[in-house]
């Protein structure tokens, strides 16, 4: 089975930009910061507020939808040579 790069990227992106997003959320309406220690290795810019949800959403998108195509990409490439010709969809 053959996967679709931009797809996969795609459902990727919303998983994690969301996933950024809530963890922010709830670290402003809660009030602890462990949750942000944790996120700013991964986006340096990530901040505690209107800006940080904003940011979340989209660095995580962007992140997400990258590896989530490389994922695919990759898959697809290790099917080829597993399996020799193409894979069908």
């Amino acid at each position: 089975m053959k996967l679709r790069v931009r797809a996969f990227g795609l459902a990727g992106g919303v998983l994690l930009g969301l996933a950024y997003c809530i963890a922010m959320i709830l670290s402003l309406a809660v009030g602890t910061g462990q949750s942000i220690v944790a996120l700013k290795l991964v986006l340096p810019f990530f901040e505690r507020s209107f800006f940080g949800v904003v940011y979340g959403l989209v660095g995580g998108f962007i992140e997400g939808f990258l590896v989530g195509a490389f994922f695919a990409w990759l898959y697809n490439k290790a099917c080829k040579v597993i399996y020799g010709a193409a894979v069908a969809n």
